[in-house]
């Protein structure tokens, strides 16, 4: 069995004083519901690194959950294991290592509103949990996360860490 544990994410961003930066934050805006694994583009503003949505057999492809969402991705009992979002309806999940595969990395992204500027001072703050599993998903911890603000376009051809 494949395990790997999912971290789901609440974004904001802001410059100080300002409004969040970060379009959709809370995943609350969609272009439809989710109905299956990989269907991070339901969620309106975000993208992955490798374009695959819905999931077509590709790699490295975002979770989205909804309270409304159909099956295994509908909230709180989910096919991965029971988890409640932190505010509103919707959660995004990212897989940041599976057992079975080195270096396997899934990643989520969104441009912001506005460019950032130089000088400026921003506060970046995120939720995340790997929720309550007994399904062999759940109960795992990471070292290391992080946000990465380029102006380069960025690809992953599989599940590939980022080298940055």
């Amino acid at each position: 069995m494949k395990t790997f544990p999912s971290f789901l994410f609440f974004f904001y961003l802001t410059a100080i004083p300002a409004q969040n930066l970060v379009p959709n934050p809370g995943f609350e805006s969609f272009a439809l519901l989710p109905s299956g694994y990989g269907e991070w583009c339901a969620a309106t503003d975000w993208f992955n690194l490798n374009g695959d949505c819905p999931h077509n057999g590709g790699f490295a492809t975002p979770d989205y959950f909804h309270t409304m969402g159909e099956g295994l991705v509908g909230l709180p009992h989910t096919g991965l294991g029971t988890i409640h979002p932190r505010s509103g309806e919707a959660i995004m999940a990212i897989a940041t290592w599976v057992e079975s595969l080195i270096d396997f990395r899934e990643y989520l992204f969104a441009r912001l509103h506005e460019p950032l500027e130089v000088g400026s001072i921003y506060r970046v703050s995120f939720y995340y949990s790997n929720g309550e599993s007994n399904l062999g998903y759940g109960g795992y911890g990471i070292d290391h996360l992080g946000v990465l603000f380029s102006m380069d376009t960025l690809v992953q051809a599989f599940a590939e860490p980022l080298p940055l």
